[in-house]
């Protein structure tokens, strides 16, 4: 799949982001939100901004936002450069709480359009009591087709799962 409208919850370091930038489509808008950064480590510095950008390749879009994924205001801006244009990808590994994360995929998993695909990043359950995506993944990877790409059966935390949007 070479998306041509991507968004990524969960900005950090930007190593995905630049991964999704050489594999998306060359006219691709691709779009990140993360918190800024904070005392706690979240998010990412005003710094990173023009580093980030220059991850966009031939004519690609990089939209970069800053600020909680869970509000409303985040949740219009993200339709605003989505246009009416619908999302071939979705990555979701920003709140890794239950509630942060099905918050995030029931806000902006229907701007998913068919044959696209939503994905989470750590679905394996670790000993970070914060970390309950594995929670949520086995719920709602119930409903959809899905893949689970883990590394050793044993691992503690990580992997990704990918659902396919029919």
């Amino acid at each position: 799949m070479k998306p041509r409208g991507l968004l990524e919850l969960g900005t950090a370091n930007g190593g995905t982001l630049f991964l999704f930038a050489q594999v998306a489509h060359p006219n691709a808008k691709i779009m990140s939100v993360d918190l800024p950064y904070d005392r706690w480590g979240e998010g990412y510095a005003l710094w990173r901004v023009p580093i980030y950008r220059r991850f966009a390749r031939r004519q690609q879009t990089i939209h970069l936002f800053r600020g909680n994924s869970h509000t409303p205001e985040m949740l219009e801006r993200v339709r605003k450069a989505l246009g009416n244009q619908s999302l071939d990808a979705l990555f979701i590994d920003g709140d890794h709480s239950y509630e942060g994360v099905k918050m995030d995929f029931e806000t902006y998993g229907p701007l998913v359009g068919k044959g696209g695909m939503i994905a989470f990043h750590d679905i394996v359950e670790n000993d970070n009591f914060r970390f309950q995506v594995h929670r949520f993944w086995k719920e709602v990877k119930q409903k959809y087709r899905h893949i689970e790409l883990v590394n050793e059966l044993n691992q503690k935390g990580y992997g990704i799962g990918v659902l396919y949007v029919d």
